[in-house]
C-alpha cells in the first residue's frame, strides 16, 4: 500500500502561539472558549492549571484572560477591560484583519455580508465589529436582498471553502446595484490546506482526515476530500482505526489546523500495527525536513511575512510558511514616527523584509527601501541621467569612488580635457559623471 501524506502537519502558526503563551500564563490564566478542538491539549491545559470559561462575566476582576485565535466581540473585550482584566490577546492576525475591514467600511455606510457559520466565534466577534447591516450566510443558494441604495462589504470566515466563497459572490453581483466591495479573507494556510486535501483525494482511494469533530477546518478539510473520494474517514484518535479496513492500494493523509503533532505520530504508530509501511518514521523525517528548510536563512535574503501584533519595540512578525515569529524592530521600519497604534488596522497584512543578520536574525523593512531606490537609480544612470559621486581614492589608472552597492572608477581620461598627473588632489571632491558602462551582476556592480 502507497501512503501519501499532506505537507502541512500539526498546528497552524496562529494555534501554535495560542497553546504555548497559555502554557507559559498557567496557572491560573482564564482562556475565552475552548483554546483548540482538541481534547488532549485541552486537558493538558487544564492540568497546567489554565481555566477554560464560556463568558466574560464569571472571570474575576484582574485576572489574566487569555483571547484564543477566533477572537472574541467587542462587548467581550470591553467588559474585561472595565474589570481591568490583564489580557493576552492571541486574536489569529487574519481575523484581526477581518475585524479592520468590517469597522472601516460598516462605518461608511456600507451593509457588510460576512460568508460563514453564523455561530461560530469567529462570525459572532467580527459580526460585533458592525455599526449598520450585516447579514451571515454559508448557503450559495441563498437570495440576498439588497436595495438598490445600498454599498456592500463581503468578508469571509477565514476557514471557508474558497468555492462556495465564490458562489455566494456571484449571486450577490446580481442584486447589488452600487458598489460592491469582496476581500477574500480565508486564511492562506487554510486555501493550501485545503488545494493540498483536494489533491490528495483526487489520486487516493481512501483518505484519513486527522482532526477534531468539533474543528471548523477539520470539517471543511472532510466536506472537500469527500467530494473527490469516495471513501474518507475522520480520525480523531487512534482507536478510530478499529474499524478501518486497510484493503486499499493508495492511501492520503491530510490534517486539520488544530491537529496536534502528538495525535498525528500516535495515528501512525498504530497504523504500523496494521501495514507493513513503517508511515511513522516517514512523517518524522518529513516534518524535521520541513523544519529544517523553514529555518534555512540567509542573508540578504528577502521573505514575505504577515504582521500578527504591534508592540513598542517593533511590528512582531509571522514568517510565511514557517512556524518562525520574529520581531521587526521600529528603526527598521520605512517610517518617520513609529507609534504602534498606526498599525493596529494592519495587522494580518503582508509585509517584505529583508533578512540583515543571523543568529539570531535580524529583519529590516528600511534595507529593501534602499534596494529599491538605488534600483531606480541605477537604471536612470544606464539611461544617460548625471549622477554626483564623491571621491574616496585613486590607482595608477584612475578615480575610485562608491555609490550605494556599486563600485565606481572614472578613468584618467576621463576627468577632464587634457592630461591629470596629480589624482590625489581629487580625493574628497564630489564630481558630476556621466556612465559608459554598467555592470550589474551581484558579484560585480560597477560603473564606469
Amino acid at each position: 500500500m502507497e501512503i501519501v501524506k499532506t505537507k502541512f502537519c500539526g498546528f497552524c502558526g496562529g494555534v501554535s502561539k495560542a497553546v504555548n503563551t497559555a502554557e507559559k500564563l498557567s496557572p491560573n490564566v482564564y482562556i475565552l472558549g475552548e483554546l483548540v478542538h482538541n481534547e488532549r491539549v485541552l486537558e493538558t491545559l487544564k492540568n497546567k492549571g489554565a481555566i477554560t470559561v464560556y463568558g466574560p462575566e464569571v472571570v474575576p476582576d484582574g485576572a489574566r484572560v487569555l483571547i484564543r485565535t477566533h477572537g472574541v466581540s467587542q462587548s467581550v473585550l470591553d467588559e474585561l477591560e472595565n474589570k481591568s482584566c490583564q489580557i493576552t490577546d492571541c486574536t489569529c492576525p487574519f481575523v484581526k484583519k477581518i475585524h479592520g475591514i468590517v469597522e472601516e467600511f460598516s462605518a461608511k455606510g456600507y451593509t457588510v455580508v460576512i460568508v460563514g457559520n453564523e455561530a461560530h466565534p469567529e462570525v459572532v466577534g467580527i459580526a460585533s465589529r458592525c455599526r449598520g447591516r450585516c447579514i451571515v450566510t454559508s448557503d450559495p443558494e441563498e437570495q440576498i436582498s439588497l436595495s438598490e441604495g445600498e454599498n456592500v462589504c463581503v468578508v469571509a470566515q477565514t476557514t471557508q471553502k474558497e468555492e462556495v466563497f465564490y458562489k455566494i459572490i456571484k449571486n450577490i453581483r446580481k442584486s447589488c446595484k452600487k458598489t460592491l466591495e469582496i476581500f477574500n479573507t480565508i486564511c492562506y494556510t487554510t486555501k493550501e490546506r485545503q488545494s493540498e486535501a483536494v489533491k490528495i483525494a483526487s489520486e487516493c482511494d481512501c483518505v484519513f482526515v486527522i482532526g477534531s469533530a468539533s474543528s471548523s477546518n477539520t470539517n471543511e478539510l472532510m466536506t472537500l476530500v469527500r467530494k473527490h473520494c469516495s471513501k474518507a474517514y475522520l480520525i480523531s484518535s487512534p482507536f478510530d482505526l478499529q474499524n478501518v479496513n486497510f484493503n486499499f492500494y493508495k492511501l492520503g493523509i491530510v490534517c486539520g489546523a488544530s491537529t496536534p503533532p502528538e495525535l498525528i505520530q500516535e495515528v501512525f504508530l498504530k497504523m504500523e500495527n496494521n501495514t507493513e509501511v513503517k508511515a511513522l518514521n516517514e512523517m518524522e523525517e518529513a516534518v524535521a525536513k520541513m523544519d529544517e528548510q523553514s529555518t534555512k536563512f540567509k542573508k540578504g535574503q528577502i521573505l514575505t511575512a504577515t504582521i500578527s501584533s504591534a508592540t513598542d519595540e517593533g511590528l512582531a512578525l509571522y514568517i510565511n510558511n514557517t512556524k518562525k515569529e520574529i520581531i521587526l524592530p521600529k528603526e527598521e521600519l520605512v517610517t518617520e514616527t513609529y507609534n504602534k497604534d498606526d498599525y493596529k488596522d494592519k495587522i494580518g497584512e503582508e509585509i517584505e523584509v529583508m533578512i540583515i543578520g543571523l543568529n539570531p536574525v535580524k529583519l529590516s523593512e528600511k534595507s529593501i527601501a534602499k534596494i529599491k531606490e538605488e534600483e531606480e537609480l541605477i537604471k536612470k544612470i544606464q539611461e544617460g541621467e548625471i549622477f554626483n559621486v564623491t571621491v574616496e581614492g585613486f590607482n595608477k589608472g584612475g578615480l575610485t569612488g562608491k555609490l550605494g552597492s556599486y563600485s565606481i572608477f572614472i578613468p584618467s581620461s576621463q576627468i577632464r580635457i587634457g592630461f591629470v598627473k596629480d589624482l590625489e588632489k581629487y580625493v574628497g571632491k564630489t564630481l558630476r559623471c556621466k556612465a559608459e558602462k554598467v555592470e550589474t551582476a551581484e558579484r560585480r556592480k560597477q560603473i564606469v
